[in-house]
């Protein structure tokens, strides 16, 4: 019999449902998944059923409905790790954004757990000093690349050399207002054309960032169509105030693109060494910005950062392990 029930979405299209799915397709010989199902009640009945009959309880990413699985997971003294994909409260400060709910929600889900899985190292690092007080039950689960994600791409894309893509659309913690500033100051220096290709949704600084006249905004795009539109770019940018790991710049590296990264990307630290010029000190200086955009683009990195990259660690089957020893650690005590 399964002692491990995997409690979270593996169906949905975000981010931790993404990285969950992984989790389902390695480890479904191991674990008992939640199924998927659209009915509120019918997916209760369901989770009742399979916590009582479990040791170890699953949660990655946090949901109200969760909350009351906690709650039963509880009731029945299993014990429970949560996979942290983000920290709410710091993201929702950056994004000026007043959800006291979802603060005291997170909040329960940390008090709660037995366990505490950060998505990288550098997260692992920051939550600990953030809540100093859970610091003995967090430790790193880093996020696993897929290496084959952008196998179907077309292997005859043309890469425009003045191009330049990033993830972000207005959300204020991905700062694209900022990459914005370097680039018009890079366009009136150098005197040459540049075009940034921006993705993502809506949100606050979207209006000023469809402003500049080299940006083209697709907004939320399918992501086959994505993978495209940032091969034909020669530099990929991640300029965040805070990003627990961010999988955009990994991805961006597979469509054969050179990467910039702000010194807040978790994911940096999968690489086993990284230099200055690939990494912004600070997200908002739009003169370091500008600069390591030119150097980079006279310059890549692409191929010096995936040779920097561990095709097996940094691999989801190696990460499905990791979370499985995790487990069993907690059933042998």
């Amino acid at each position: 019999m399964k002692d491990v029930y995997f409690a979270s979405d593996s169906y949905a299209l975000t981010g931790p449902s993404i990285v969950n799915k992984y989790y389902r397709e390695l480890l479904q010989d191991s674990f008992t998944f939640a199924q998927q199902e659209t009915n509120r009640f019918k997916r209760l009945c369901k989770a009742v059923k399979y916590i009582s009959k479990h040791k170890v309880i699953i949660f990655s990413g946090a949901s109200k409905f969760d909350y009351f699985l906690i709650c039963l997971a509880k009731v029945f003294r299993r014990k429970i790790i949560y996979i942290m994909h983000g920290c709410i409260q710091e993201e929702n400060k950056i994004n000026k954004v007043e959800r006291a709910d979802e603060t005291q929600l997170e909040r329960f889900y940390l008090q709660s757990v037995d366990l505490i899985l950060c998505v990288s190292e550098q997260f692992t690092q920051w939550v600990k000093g953030y809540y100093p007080m859970y610091q003995e039950k967090i430790f790193p689960l880093t996020n696993g690349v897929d290496w084959e994600i952008v196998s179907g791409l077309a292997s005859n894309i043309r890469k425009n050399p003045k191009a330049i893509s990033i993830i972000g659309g207005g959300v204020p913690r991905k700062n694209v207002k900022s990459v914005c500033t370097a680039i018009a100051k890079l366009i009136t220096e150098s005197g040459e054309e540049y075009q940034l290709k921006v993705f993502g949704r809506d949100d606050l600084d979207t209006e000023v960032i469809k402003s500049y006249p080299f940006v083209k905004y697709y907004g939320k795009i399918q992501r086959d169509r994505l993978f495209e539109e940032i091969a034909e770019t020669c530099l990929f940018v991640q300029n965040s105030i805070f990003d627990s790991f961010a999988m955009a710049p990994l991805e961006a590296l597979l469509c054969g693109c050179s990467i910039l990264c702000s010194k807040n990307v978790g994911a940096l630290s999968l690489f086993r060494t990284i230099e200055a010029s690939d990494c912004v000190e600070d997200c908002f200086d739009a003169e370091e910005i500008k600069e390591k955009i030119a150097y980079l683009l006279r310059y890549p990195n692409h191929e010096r950062l995936l040779d920097s990259l561990d095709r097996r660690e940094t691999s989801f089957a190696h990460r499905a392990e990791e979370l499985r020893q995790y487990a069993m650690n907690l059933i042998e005590g």
